[in-house]
């Protein structure tokens, strides 16, 4: 089975689990390390981040879940963190949940003779997203980009 595919199976058994508690699945991710799995699931809690003890909690939950599945057929490390204060966004999920954040964007191909910019992350769907520059509100394909990331902000979010 493909990762893409593991990983989606993975949002599946995950979301609910983690909604009933007031949490947001961010993203997953799985890394095959040798013989083993890393499963690693970001979780945020909407106007806060998610502390340790409920982290601690789903951590437990979610691996019983997980082993009573058929989704992993190999052993599997269970991580579970925030998304991080500077994150590099990956999936289309990730984009969706920041929107109204500010982002770095850095394209693979120069657009108006520039490859980076700043601004804030607007929409947000499966082809693609919106950053929005001063006045200029730009559609931009995940395929032209080379890496979006979050910027720190101070007293934000």
């Amino acid at each position: 089975m493909k990762l893409a595919d593991i990983e989606k199976q993975v949002e599946d058994l995950v979301e609910p689990i983690v909604a009933g508690e007031g949490v947001a699945l961010v993203s997953v991710e799985v890394k095959k390390r040798d013989r083993e799995a890393v499963l690693s699931i970001y979780l945020d809690k909407p106007g806060g981040g998610i502390d340790l003890d409920t982290i601690a909690a789903l951590s437990e939950e979610i691996g019983r879940h997980l082993d009573v599945s058929d989704i992993l057929d190999t052993s599997y490390k269970l991580e579970l963190a925030s998304p991080g204060v500077e994150r590099v966004l990956r999936k289309p999920r990730e984009y969706r949940w920041f929107r109204g954040r500010q982002v770095e964007m850095k394209l693979r191909q120069p657009r108006g003779g520039a490859k980076s910019f700043t601004g804030t992350l607007g929409e947000a769907d499966d082809e693609g997203f919106h950053l929005l520059t001063g006045e200029t509100d730009m559609a931009v394909r995940y395929d032209e980009v080379r890496q979006v990331k979050l910027v720190f902000e101070w007293g934000g979010r």
